[in-house]
């Protein structure tokens, strides 16, 4: 008999922890797994990969942000009792809104009652409707970031969470140790995962068309991710002005969307940087960006693991990436990429030096293939398919 199993996830935007999710779903035996997908928002570019076995299921949160009182009334009009007991929920103290999770039951009616696996694949609502709403022989978290960026309210409801999780998944050692620290009884459950990157999927996206932005040019770099502080993306043009005053042909495309998007879109314009810089937005089809550069460069200050670094060592482009614990574990800097401080200077004198010695960026990507192997699908989808299957 296939085991019922239900992932959560809040949506399917392009983002690090939804394209884990979705190679995880590809690659799940489903002559083994019955799988329900609960999403908060139907949205996102990758909704179109999302295997056909995939049940989805949207309980959509369209009326609970905003001002509470209109909020509130918008719900109850249109009789949105999802997101009226998820405001509720999240105005109310730790201890109360356990409880409200607990009756939100009734709500779920397209989902099973009970199911042999539930898996949060965020923490946050995510996991609390799997520890409080849904019931399950086995309960599952797992744990995407390299910070743990959340208020006093919100990690004393993680807290409580936790306690009725089974197993929680950090992606990379330095999340694992994240945990360690923060929650005090999670040790015996805490497992390590790594995201997982499929070359042969990578190189058939990679294809799918040429870059225009990168013809007649003699250097090209890419930057891809959110364009929010803490992926630091207002690095790029400043570094650009060095280039482009040291003389340097190149063509620098930033692939991602985000609340400093019109921040940068000012600086490049200050530093005249028009022809040189192009600003792509969100894509979900980066490859054949990554594939046809020379050179990535990740400013991101704070990663769990850097899936987009991953991939772009498996598809051949070196990388530059601003030292964090996450891209610590597996980057040897100088061999099969560089670490860097975060500092415009060292990068820029850097980016020079890999633009001159074409050699040094070819060595380093041939490094690179030798650790993409643990990344792996058919070594990762082993480990999580043992944490489904393993016995209580």
């Amino acid at each position: 008999m296939k085991k019922k199993i239900l992932f959560i996830n809040g949506h399917l935007d392009s983002g690090g922890c939804e394209r884990s999710l979705i190679d995880v779903l590809k690659k799940l035996d489903y002559k083994k797994y019955e799988v329900d997908l609960l999403l908060l928002e139907h949205t996102g570019d990758y909704l179109e990969e999302v295997p056909e076995e995939v049940n989805i299921k949207v309980y959509s949160l369209d009326n609970a942000f905003g001002r509470l009182v209109p909020c509130l009334v918008r719900a109850i009009r249109k009789k949105d009792w999802f997101s009226f007991w998820f405001r509720v929920e999240y105005i109310c103290g730790t201890k109360v809104s356990r409880h409200f999770m607990v009756c939100m039951r009734k709500l779920f009616k397209d989902l099973r009652k009970s199911y042999d696996i539930v898996i949060a694949y965020r923490p946050g609502i995510c996991t609390e409707l799997a520890a409080f709403t849904f019931q399950a022989n086995k309960k599952i978290s797992w744990w995407h970031h390299g910070e743990m960026n959340l208020s006093y309210h919100e990690i004393k409801s993680l807290d409580m969470a936790y306690k009725k999780m089974d197993s929680i998944v950090a992606v990379s050692n330095s999340s694992k140790k994240l945990l360690e620290e923060q929650f005090a009884d999670i040790k015996k459950k805490l497992y390590v995962v790594s995201n997982m990157i499929d070359p042969v999927e990578l190189i058939k996206k990679a294809r799918k068309y040429m870059p225009v932005e990168f013809q007649n040019t003699k250097f090209k770099i890419v930057s891809v991710g959110r364009m929010t502080p803490e992926k630091n993306m207002l690095l790029c043009p400043k570094i650009g002005c060095k280039l482009k005053a040291a003389g340097m042909d190149f063509k620098w495309v930033i692939i991602g969307d985000g609340v400093e998007k019109e921040k940068i879109e000012k600086e490049y314009q200050l530093y005249e940087l028009q022809k040189e810089l192009i600003l792509i937005g969100r894509n979900s089809n980066p490859y054949p960006y990554i594939a046809e550069a020379d050179l990535m460069i990740h400013p991101s200050l704070v990663e769990s693991q850097g899936i987009t670094i991953i991939e772009s060592m498996a598809l051949g482009t070196p990388v530059v990436a601003v030292r964090s614990k996450g891209p610590e574990e597996f980057i040897e800097s100088g061999k099969n990429g560089y670490l860097v401080d975060n500092n415009e200077v060292d990068i820029t004198n850097l980016i020079k030096i890999l633009y001159k010695e074409p050699k040094k960026r070819e060595l380093c990507a041939y490094n690179a293939t030798n650790i993409i192997k643990q990344f792996e699908p058919d070594c990762i989808i082993k480990k999580i398919e043992e944490l489904l299957d393993e016995k209580l």
